[in-house]
């Protein structure tokens, strides 16, 4: 192609010398004038005086082969922020998890399970719901955060497992699970073993308290959605907020408090 950059070598018939650089190539007269010496055989990067006219071939350079290049960037931190694209960034995946909701204490008057917030990205034009928490001294597992919009596929949350009360002393549900996984558990019975926050952003939900009498153990609170999507020639920067996990419903007379959610997370994959 006229004006176009070629990598070349040149070299004697002998072989004694010869050079590897870069030219430009006039399709008119048909001549390659070299521009950049990258090596040649007096061990330096001057232009090599040729005793006669050389052999010319068009070659392939290290610097010539595009290497793929991945980088990654954890947003793990509650609350809202900017994303940088990085210098040289393709395309960008981006990865979100809604934050997983509280289960509810157990006993009468306890504390709902707090509801997890969205995980947003590009202004809330991607977003990942929350989930859920479930109702103190109920038995119901909060709802998990609904399909997401603006992405390229949505899973929704898990909801919260409901409680047993038909067993003796009941038993308490376990957090409704993320994509992450994670899930807090129930409480035990009598407050044996209180209930499990769920893991740290994994967007799951936290577990519900336990009964100390046959009835009032308490569902889990749900977990919140996943949201993907690839966005190619990404802008330099986008605004995002990571959602914050729901707090752990209180306990109540003759109760257990249940377990507080996870917080979510956005994943950003760099391609070059």
């Amino acid at each position: 192609m006229n004006g176009a950059t070629y990598s070349y070598r040149a070299e004697s018939a002998d072989l004694l010398q010869w050079e590897i650089g870069t030219g430009v190539y006039n399709s008119g007269t048909g001549v390659l004038t070299r521009a950049v010496v990258l090596f040649n055989s007096s061990g330096t990067t001057s232009k090599i005086n040729f005793s006669t006219a050389p052999q010319v071939a068009i070659v392939a350079l290290a610097e010539d082969i595009a290497r793929p290049v991945h980088t990654r960037t954890v947003i793990t931190t509650a609350g809202s922020g900017t994303y940088n694209t990085p210098s040289g960034c393709k395309a960008i995946l981006v990865k979100l998890q809604g934050a997983g909701a509280g289960g509810g204490g157990s006993g009468a008057t306890a504390g709902n399970g707090g509801n997890g917030t969205s995980t947003t990205f590009n202004a809330g034009a991607i977003t990942a719901p929350g989930g859920t928490g479930s109702t103190g001294g109920s038995g119901s597992g909060g709802a998990g955060g609904v399909a997401g919009t603006g992405g390229d596929f949505s899973i929704p949350g898990g909801r919260g497992q409901n409680s047993n009360n038909s067993i003796a002393l009941g038993d308490s549900g376990n957090g409704g699970s993320s994509f992450f996984g994670g899930a807090g558990t129930g409480a035990m019975p009598n407050g044996a073993v209180a209930a499990s926050a769920a893991a740290t952003n994994s967007g799951a939900g936290g577990g519900g308290g336990g009964s100390a009498s046959g009835v009032g153990a308490v569902g889990g609170g749900g977990g919140g959605a996943y949201t993907e999507k690839l966005i190619a020639g990404p802008a330099s920067s986008y605004s995002y907020v990571v959602g914050t996990k729901g707090a752990a419903g209180t306990a109540g007379t003759s109760g257990s408090a249940g377990s507080a959610g996870g917080d979510g997370i956005i994943i950003v994959e760099e391609y070059y």
